[in-house]
């Protein structure tokens, strides 16, 4: 999270594309901060674009992002492949006609049917009925609630859950202890703004 609320996470996804290019790539962690440092919340997904497609990474990836409420939805999903023939390795996401918000829960550029049983379904079913105005907005309880109904496996531990409220400059985290899922393990809410300054 940056100064004005623009927030982002990243997915490595499974399924990595042929690349095109064979060189110029940029290191993650620099390209992370770019990111941070150029992107403005009044026109964040334009920001974000411009360094996306001049910075690369030689592995694909969705990169997950939210801003302070303005007017309409205010989140995004950038895909990143190597493919720099078509739209120069970045396709933009963002939330379809009448939805105020967007789901990414795997980590392949397929588009899939949701399945009753997946967390994607879990979300969309706690959204719509704030949309549709029997329930009220979420609270960070609620969402850790959400989070802890997501189905997870024993053999692979989730090893960190954070919640993030632009608006707020807030960022509600957890890391997993040993044996333990983070959405298990102690919770802590950290202020942005302090850590800024």
């Amino acid at each position: 999270m940056n100064s004005e609320g623009v927030t982002f996470a990243t997915q490595e996804v499974n399924l990595i594309r042929e690349t095109s290019a064979t060189e110029g790539f940029c290191p993650e962690p620099l390209l992370q901060r770019r990111l941070l440092e150029s992107a403005r919340a009044a026109s964040v997904v334009e920001d974000f674009s411009a360094v996306l497609q001049d910075l690369f990474t030689n592995g694909g990836e969705a990169i997950l992002m939210s801003w302070p409420k303005g007017q309409g939805a205010c989140s995004a999903v950038f895909e990143v492949v190597g493919d720099l023939t078509t739209g120069h390795g970045l396709t933009v996401r963002q939330p379809e006609t009448g939805y105020p918000y967007m789901i990414q829960t795997n980590q392949y550029y397929e588009r899939l049917e949701p399945d009753a049983s997946t967390r994607y379904s879990l979300i969309k079913t706690y959204l719509d009925d704030i949309i549709s105005g029997d329930k009220p907005p979420l609270t960070v309880e609620e969402a850790w609630e959400i989070l802890g109904k997501v189905p997870s496996s024993e053999d692979l531990l989730i090893q960190q859950a954070v919640i993030f409220e632009p608006d707020k400059m807030l960022m509600h985290v957890a890391f997993a202890e040993p044996g333990t899922h983070a959405i298990e393990c102690r919770k802590v809410t950290l202020d942005v703004t302090k850590l800024l300054n």
